[in-house]
């Protein structure tokens, strides 16, 4: 039980009939832009743009893919050919993009070296 009662209903009837799925699914989504529901972020993930219920093998098809910035699943509907990529795992990322650069530390014994200062303008 995923806790939503709409989408167990969907669930329930996509072995049945496709159709009253995705009418359970439309009346779901519009309930949700209309600020009437909320619908968490998994529910949402499952979804397709043709309001069908995301299940791989039997309506999509999935892969794993590990590309350099971490793990993405791929899927693509049967019914409407719609692709996405959903992030599973990531490695670790920085506000700017960049490599934060780290802080050296001093080892034990060593001193930091003092810089004299000067007078007026060089």
């Amino acid at each position: 039980m995923t806790g939503c009662r709409e989408i167990d209903l969907a669930i329930y009837f996509i072995g049945k009939s496709m159709n009253i799925s995705r009418r359970i699914i439309k009346v779901l989504l519009k309930m949700h832009n209309k600020k009437i529901l909320r619908v968490s972020y998994e529910i949402k993930r499952v979804i397709c743009k043709c309001y069908e219920i995301m299940v791989p093998s039997i309506n999509c098809r999935s892969r794993i893919v590990k590309e350099t910035d971490g793990i993405y699943m791929w899927r693509e509907c049967f019914s409407c050919g719609a692709k996405d990529k959903m992030r599973v795992s990531a490695k670790k990322r920085f506000s700017n993009g960049r490599k934060r650069r780290e802080k050296k530390t001093l080892k034990e014994g060593e001193e930091r070296a003092e810089v004299p200062e000067t007078e007026g303008k060089i």
